[in-house]
């Protein structure tokens, strides 16, 4: 469609998933209730789309943030785990992984895992399961 003109027919919400059907597995349709209730809709919202991108109006991009372990790198200071029991089990296996599989420790893409492991505090659960505050 052009700038400021309006599309008239009929969508609802199972219009969108309509689209993504004929736009990613043309001629199969999303699922028969979609479908069906399709055929009670006079327009698809593929034809309200353009052919083509408008590039008149692109947003500015927005100020991307530093990721919290560069900043606290900058800042001098060591990320900690969160007191969750995820953080928890995620700070057993990497300890595990340093001590039972060097080899894969080693490996380029566990750069983060060894970061971690050399700048983070050990979260430990208290005898309920819970984190208590982080070690000074």
């Amino acid at each position: 469609m052009q700038p400021g003109s309006i599309y008239s027919a009929d969508l609802d919400h199972t219009s969108f998933l309509a689209f993504l059907a004929e736009r990613f597995t043309p001629g199969h349709g999303y699922s028969v209730g979609v479908n069906d209730r399709q055929g009670h809709l006079t327009g698809r919202i593929s034809a309200a789309l353009s052919a083509t991108a408008r590039s008149d109006l692109l947003p500015p991009m927005p100020p991307i943030a530093a990721p919290v372990a560069a900043t606290a790198a900058a800042a001098g200071t060591a990320p900690s785990a969160p007191d969750t029991p995820n953080a928890v089990a995620f700070d057993k296996i990497a300890r595990r992984l340093k001590k039972e599989r060097p080899d894969l420790y080693g490996h380029e893409d566990m750069s983060d895992v060894r970061a971690y492991l050399l700048q983070a505090f050990r979260p430990t659960p208290d005898v309920e399961g819970h984190i208590p505050a982080r070690n000074p």
